[in-house]
C-alpha cells in the first residue's frame, strides 16, 4: 500500500466518527424527528444525501479494513480483538484501526 493509499484512507476514517459527533451534538439530530418525511425541503434532501455518502463511506472502509486484516499476518487473537472493536465501537474504531495497523503497516 503506498503513501497515499494510507492517507487517504487515514483522512477517510475520521469522517464518519466525525459526521456522527457533528449529528449527534447539534441541531441536526432534530431533522429525524416524527413527521421528518412530510414536508421535504432541499435542505433535508442534501442532509439525506450527505447520511448515504457517509454510511457508503463507513461500509467502504468497514471492507478494506477487514481485508486488510483477514489477510494480514496477525494472529487469531489480534484478528478477534480488533473484529470486536469494529462490532463494539462502530464507525469510532475506523480512526483507531488505520492509527495502530495501516500507518505503520510495511506492505
Amino acid at each position: 500500500m503506498t503513501g497515499l493509499q494510507k492517507a487517504l484512507l487515514g483522512v477517510g476514517s475520521l469522517i464518519p466518527p466525525l459526521y456522527a459527533v457533528l449529528v449527534v451534538s447539534t441541531p441536526l439530530r432534530n431533522f429525524f424527528r416524527e413527521g421528518f418525511l412530510e414536508d421535504l425541503t432541499t435542505g433535508k434532501l442534501v442532509f439525506l444525501f450527505a447520511h448515504f455518502l457517509v454510511f457508503s463511506l463507513a461500509v467502504f472502509l468497514f471492507v478494506v479494513f477487514l481485508v486488510h486484516l483477514l489477510s494480514g499476518r496477525y494472529t487469531r487473537m489480534e484478528k478477534v480483538l480488533w473484529v470486536a472493536v469494529f462490532i463494539f465501537l462502530n464507525v469510532f474504531s475506523l480512526p483507531l484501526y488505520w492509527f495502530f495497523r495501516i500507518r505503520k503497516d510495511e506492505s
